[in-house]
């Protein structure tokens, strides 16, 4: 027997089993896509106002807990990815989302789009950050993708502007090539175990009071972009907890209690990606 023979007949001992695997695999899928269907109908049967699909906490969970049982050789990384395109095209089961992002197709942002959401999602680029939270407020789309950091000072100031104007929370956050992005939307995400709180607060003159409620408070801010008005100082600060806990709730109280203003934008899970 030559030893092309033996090396074809060796290969196809392993196609046999990966044929076999992929049907197993296109199986699962089968079923993993009809249980969401299940969730879409129970939640429309005992959620009495608008049924909320998209649900961040729980995303977070289930792509951590990918990546803590991963035995390789594949990256936790690419699991993660390879997961969150399960869950995207069954979530679009459920309800196709629209999701809003700045610039043109093939930029950073839509790339950070897809990262948060997948390629199951509908991605419709705007022209303007405003453009973006008046759709999102608006309900033309369902959430948006706002750049927040590592992006021009324009933008991230347009951003901190938008957060004041429009009665919107964030639900979750994107780091994509250098950039962070913010994800907008209209609902309150609870907590996923690993979350960042973010507030906006409006000074007049230094900022040095904060930084001492933070140490206080034994919390270090992740980011803050400031946007200064006419003097006045407003702040977009983020830091890791959730606004459930006793901390979070206490470093609010006191925040307030100094700012000419504070306003609670919500928790969201840190980027697991």
């Amino acid at each position: 027997m030559s030893q092309q023979t033996e090396q074809e007949i060796a290969l196809g001992k392993i196609r046999v089993r990966i044929d076999a695997l992929d049907r197993q695999i296109h199986q699962l899928l089968n079923e993993r896509a009809q249980c969401a269907q299940e969730v879409a109908e129970v939640k429309a049967q005992f959620q009495q106002d608008e049924v909320v699909f998209y649900r961040p906490e729980r995303e977070a969970q289930v792509l951590r807990g990918a990546m803590e049982r991963n035995e390789g050789p594949l990256p936790d990384a690419e699991i993660a990815r390879l997961f969150r395109e399960v869950m995207s095209s069954c979530l679009a089961l459920e309800q196709p989302l629209r999701v809003v992002f700045p610039g043109s197709l093939c930029s950073k942002s839509h790339q950070a789009s897809m990262k948060q959401f997948g390629q199951a999602a509908e991605f419709v680029p705007v022209d303007s950050i405003e453009a973006i939270f008046t759709e999102v407020a608006e309900g033309s789309a369902h959430y948006g993708i706002v750049p927040i950091e590592g992006v021009d000072q324009q933008l991230s100031e347009a951003g901190v502007s938008a957060l004041a104007k429009f009665d919107l929370a964030l639900c979750g956050e994107v780091s994509e090539l250098g950039s962070r992005y913010l994800v907008i939307g209209d609902q309150l995400v609870g907590p996923s175990g690993e979350d960042k709180t973010a507030l906006l607060v409006e000074l007049q003159g230094s900022i040095d009071q904060l930084d001492e409620l933070f140490r206080q408070a034994g919390v270090h801010p992740t980011a803050v972009v400031e946007n200064a008005i006419d003097g006045r100082h407003q702040l977009y600060i983020d830091f890791i907890g959730h606004c459930s806990s006793d901390t979070v709730q206490q470093l609010c109280v006191a925040v307030k209690q100094s700012a000419l203003s504070c306003k609670n934008l919500g928790s969201f899970p840190i980027a697991v990606l």
